[in-house]
């Protein structure tokens, strides 16, 4: 057998055992999300009440005593 031949037949058995052990840990990988799936309960959906906008409430305004105390501030 050439060298070239036996290199070829060499990495293609290694490839077909590592497609095999990568199809028999997807296998496990399946049965384990299918019993995770089946201990969950089945939830219907959240369903949101209606909010009230509060883009048009009336903003307080700051008191100019904590705007002063705050500029006087030695961090900044």
């Amino acid at each position: 057998m050439l060298p070239f031949d036996k290199l070829m037949t060499e990495k293609t058995d290694g490839l077909k055992c590592t497609v095999e052990s990568i199809g028999v840990f997807a296998k496990e990988v399946l049965v384990k999300i299918k019993s995770v799936a089946l201990v969950w309960p089945r939830v219907a959906p959240y369903q949101e009440t209606p909010r009230h906008s509060t883009s048009s409430a009336a903003v307080e305004e700051v008191p100019k005593k904590l705007v002063v105390a705050s500029s006087n501030c030695e961090w900044s």
